[in-house]
């Protein structure tokens, strides 16, 4: 009979051991979730920052043909004159 309580008692704590092992292993799943969704935050702000930046360089290239295309203007118009 003890031989039975023994190894009772060793599956018991084998059963113990095994479902502080699985605890261990959520924690480290759930900290990996957790870096993953922090790069992914951060991802999500430089893609917005990278868009931003973008638009301002559209509106500054839009800028800048719209005055070299003024100049070409005035330059044909003074060729024209000389003619």
């Amino acid at each position: 009979m003890e031989l039975w309580l023994m190894i009772g008692g060793f599956s018991g704590i084998a059963a113990i051991v095994g479902f502080i092992g699985i605890l261990i292993k959520i924690g480290e799943w759930k900290a990996q979730v957790d870096n993953l969704r922090d790069s992914v935050k951060t991802n999500s702000t430089r893609t917005e920052a990278l868009t931003l930046m973008q638009n301002q360089q559209n509106v500054l290239l839009a800028e800048i043909k719209i005055k070299l295309d003024m100049l070409l203007e005035e330059n044909c118009k003074k060729k024209e004159k000389v003619k």
